[in-house]
This record gives structure tokens, sequence and C-alpha cells, in this order.
């Protein structure tokens, strides 16, 4: 009889509750879970595989075989645009995605990325169109990202978006200049 998910099924649960874009390899998982250990083991990654097989997974989270990297899974969120793509990478590269991020995205490493958080308006302006503002801004972002993770299917939605947002803050500006 079972006595409810396990310690490692616990954990994976938080990192899905405490994150809806992420994406993990098994590998991740361990240094996660292990944290005290000093290299991760096919010990340590049979356990998780394992609490993995067993587990229900909430919708729409899922846990594939990238085929790529030696044959290890991926946990990701197939609803969701940027968990997709990092499980895409994640399985195409040799390594993580915070240590790709904090190779190829930091601030002082790419000043197109730093001018346009700099044109970002503060979050608690109240009124409409810095508000536009930052969902424009959010959005570039998002295209950018899924552009770098390969994802065109995705890059077309958010291209759209992009259009769409962009004609409502034409309008909230010439509205704003007959006033």
């Amino acid at each position: 009889m079972s006595r409810g998910p396990g310690r490692i099924q616990r954990a994976i649960y938080d990192l899905i509750a405490g994150d809806e874009h992420g994406a993990w390899l098994v590998s991740d998982i361990c240094k996660h879970e292990y944290s005290q250990i000093d290299r991760v083991e096919k010990k340590h990654q049979v356990a998780v595989n394992r609490a993995l097989s067993s587990m229900p997974l909430p919708d729409p989270w899922e846990a594939r075989y990238s085929g790529t990297r030696g044959n290890m899974r991926v946990l990701f969120n197939t609803g969701d645009a940027e968990s997709r793509a990092r499980a895409e990478w994640l399985t195409k590269y040799d390594c993580s995605w915070e240590e790709y991020k904090e190779r190829h995205w930091r601030l002082d490493s790419n000043p197109e990325i730093e001018e346009s958080v700099q044109d970002v308006p503060p979050p608690s302006e109240p009124d409409e169109l810095g508000q536009l503002e930052q969902r424009i801004q959010r959005t570039k972002n998002n295209i950018v990202f899924l552009e770098s993770a390969g994802d065109h299917g995705a890059i077309r939605h958010w291209s759209d978006e992009l259009r769409s947002l962009e004609k409502q803050r034409s309008k909230l500006v010439s509205l704003s200049r007959h006033r």
C-alpha cells in the first residue's frame, strides 16, 4: 500500500510548483535534491528516474527521453513555450540553463539587453501606456529567447502579439496627443 509521494517525488512537485517555465534534466533534479553531494552518480539518477516513472505529473508536464544526452530524461511543461525551449536547449547543449544564462545573458556582456531593460518603466507606474510598454518589452524578450532556442512556431505567435500591442500603443499615443 502506498504511503504517498516520497521525498524525491515531493522535491519534483516543489520544482514544478516553483517555476512554471522550468525545464530540468534528471541530473539537474539530482543536483537540486542531493545538494550535499559533490558529484551526481548513477544511483542518484536511477532514484530520480524511478520517482518520475511512478508519479503522476500535473497536466501538461511531461518527462521525456532526450535522445541526445545519453538518453537522459528531461522534465518540462509542454503547454509553455519557454519551458519547451529550455527543454530543447538542455537536450542539445552540454550545460544547464543557469550556466547558459550566466554565460550568454549577462547584462554587462550584452548592451542591447541592458538598454532594453533600462527602457522599461518601473512596475509601479499605474498608467495604461506604461503597462503596455512593459508588455511590449516582455514580448520582445520572449521573441529573443525563442530565437536563441530555435522555436520558430512560437516566434510567429509572439510576433503577432507584438504587432497587436504596438498598434494598441500607437492608438494610446495618438489619443494622448489629442487631449
